[in-house]
């Protein structure tokens, strides 16, 4: 009897053993996908910002872009969004957008919105110019237009880009994008 017990218990303990090592690699994998979450969350953030960022420059180029069309038809800037057709709301999630025109220059601007306690982290403001220069020997109008980036983030609006001696240049606190 003593003999078929033990054969029992041996059978008993070979059959439970084929399961344990799995719960220690099941253990081992999760804390290894742990790691690796916790070691790229820094970048999955930033690069989540980094798209929301992309909305800006791009709609205030495609601005810059469409007032120099609306220049080239009508002789004059346009002084808001909507006479450019561009299909750009003045307000989004992340960005207000609006226009400053004078005669010789006009200024497009996405300004990030103020954040409340839960959203996302702040992104980038954004102003673009175009300016009207006189070119040549015959004096022909031509446009030179500029998109500049504030360094820093948040809901501020960047001082506007000038064009002195031939060249459209960002203040200080921002940075040329193109």
């Amino acid at each position: 009897m003593q003999l078929s017990y033990k054969v029992k218990l041996y059978q008993h303990l070979l059959q439970q053993r084929h399961h344990h090592g799995w719960t220690g690699l099941l253990v081992l994998f999760f804390v290894g996908v742990l790691c690796l979450i916790a070691f790229n969350l820094p970048y999955l953030l930033d690069s989540s910002s980094k798209a929301r960022t992309a909305e800006g420059k791009v709609y205030v180029s495609s601005l810059n872009k469409a007032q120099t069309y609306f220049y080239d038809d009508h002789g004059k800037f346009a002084q808001s969004i909507s006479p450019l057709e561009t299909g750009i709301p003045e307000k989004t999630q992340v960005y207000t957008y609006s226009i400053k025109a004078t005669q010789k220059a006009s200024f497009q601007y996405a300004i990030a919105n103020p954040r409340g306690w839960f959203d996302k982290p702040p992104v980038t403001s954004f102003v673009g110019a175009v300016f009207l220069v006189k070119s040549g020997n015959n004096q022909e109008i031509q446009s030179i237009s500029i998109l500049c980036r504030n360094n820093i983030k948040g809901h501020i609006q960047p001082p506007d880009p000038v064009y002195k001696n031939g060249v459209a240049s960002c203040p200080s606190a921002t940075r040329i994008i193109q």
